[in-house]
């Protein structure tokens, strides 16, 4: 799966002037490293109402702005986590996603470069 649909991309840059998307792809990109590692670090803790929200928030993002494999990671585990009874995602899933994070904001860098 790809880590940017390009179409989305394409769609943001037909309505959003290029400063404005730059800008929301620099911010996105920052947001997702703290933020992927701050859904680890609730998972350690056993807060899964936090979880839940923080990854709930972070797909809804991401979604946004067509980072597909990100994406279908999250709602992957989200899914686990409204399931009866919690399918509580492991720590190598986690350290997948916030590797997949890692790509995907490197991608958003170059895609706000490259506008």
């Amino acid at each position: 799966m790809k880590l940017l649909d390009q179409s989305v991309l394409e769609g943001l840059r037909d309505v959003l002037p290029e400063d404005a998307l730059n800008g929301l792809l620099r911010q996105v990109s920052r947001d997702l490293i703290p933020d992927s590692l701050e859904a680890v670090a609730l998972v350690k803790a056993g807060a899964w109402d936090q979880h839940q929200l923080m990854i709930h928030r972070l797909t809804g993002t991401v979604s946004s702005f067509g980072c597909d494999a990100l994406t279908a990671s999250l709602r992957s585990v989200e899914a686990g986590l409204r399931a009866h009874p919690l399918c509580v995602p492991s720590l190598e899933i986690l350290e997948r996603i916030v590797s997949v994070a890692r790509e995907t904001a490197a991608a958003l860098e170059t895609a706000a470069s490259s506008c």
